[in-house]
């Protein structure tokens, strides 16, 4: 199992589309960043392993996202597509390859990011 810790602040597609006069939807500047950033921190994390290869096959997935505790009540699956989306073709060839997928929403002060666990299920 693959483990990745990323120091941002979750954001949600969900609140970050923005539509045109013409009616269609695109992200916001903040989101495409976000993804960005995303990115970065797990390609320096990917640096730093001995050995990784794309995921094949279907794929366990734990999520772990921190907020601050501010009372504010957020809707974590909204939160899983954002992220499971921007790792697209990186730890997987689509996050249409996860099976099975745990989410955890945690308050924690004065930290505020996400966990990734991740990991082949073996054929049944």
């Amino acid at each position: 199992m693959y483990k990745f810790k990323f120091n941002i602040k979750p954001l949600t597609k969900d609140n970050e589309k923005i539509r045109n006069s013409a009616g269609y939807y695109y992200l916001s500047d903040k989101y495409k960043e976000y993804e960005q950033e995303l990115r970065k921190q797990l390609f320096e994390q990917l640096k730093e392993l001995s050995y990784f290869h794309t995921l094949v096959g279907p794929i366990q997935a734990n999520m772990y996202f921190s907020f601050p505790n501010d009372k504010i009540r957020r809707d974590i699956l909204n939160y899983t597509k954002s992220f499971a989306d921007a790792f697209n073709g990186i730890l997987y060839k689509d996050d249409s390859q996860i099976d099975i997928a745990n989410v955890c929403r945690c308050y924690k002060e004065g930290w505020q990011g996400i966990i990734l666990e991740i990991c082949s299920i073996p054929d049944a």
